[in-house]
């Protein structure tokens, strides 16, 4: 039958500071990973599957409500396990946007509009929902003259419709987050797939605000 598969962080989350979150599947490994500033927060063996899918993935939203209230900054996802030394090296700089084995890049430097482009070279295009197109605001995750999204917590959310490629159960997905609120309720990040049952999720414990992943993967 199935089972819930998840990696539950300590450190709660303060607001208004950058924190950097790398969540990493790594099904053949069975294991999986929550880097917090390039540090492993939490980590667990045992996962014998995961249902990663082609979409849709979700900035800010579940499958129902418990939306982020916060900035979101360099949302990355890649269909490969990235190591440690790997997550670090790159972390505080942006990348070029053909990097082996990555699925989706937003870098969010827009100052205005609904889409949030991909700059990848796979054109996983990401719709502002809910939003005006005025929640691109200056950002402090990096040097320069960066921008990020703001969302509110009310119903601010990207839609991305599909990835391709696709997850095959083997990623690791990372951004920024700056907290302007701790959510009442587990507060969603980063969701994927077609339902809340066969869906993963890389949320905000409530009352807390420490990083949480939830895979659901089939086993005993």
């Amino acid at each position: 039958g199935g089972q819930t598969f998840s990696v539950q962080g300590a450190t709660a989350l303060q607001t208004g500071i950058w924190y950097h979150v790398a969540a990493v599947f790594d099904d053949p490994n069975n294991a999986a990973y929550i880097y917090l500033n390039g540090v492993v927060e939490a980590s667990a063996s045992g996962m014998t599957a995961t249902n990663i899918s082609n979409g849709p993935f979700y900035l800010s939203k579940s499958f129902g409500a418990r939306y982020l209230d916060g900035q979101m900054d360099e949302v990355r996802v890649w269909n490969v396990a990235r190591l440690q030394a790997e997550i670090r090296a790159n972390m505080h700089q942006e990348l070029n946007g053909n990097e082996a084995n990555l699925v989706a890049y937003y870098n969010s430097n827009a100052t205005s509009g609904t889409s949030l482009t991909d700059n990848s070279s796979n054109s996983n295009t990401g719709t502002l929902t809910n939003m005006a197109g005025t929640e691109w605001t200056p950002s402090s995750a990096f040097f320069g003259p960066k921008n990020c999204l703001d969302f509110d917590g009310g119903d601010d959310n990207v839609w991305i419709s599909s990835f391709t490629p696709t997850l095959s159960g083997t990623a690791t997905i990372s951004f920024w987050i700056k907290l302007n609120d701790i959510p009442d309720d587990n507060a969603r990040v980063i969701s994927n797939g077609p339902d809340y049952n066969t869906g993963d999720e890389i949320y905000l414990a409530s009352g807390v605000g420490s990083i949480h992943t939830a895979n659901f993967i089939t086993g005993d």
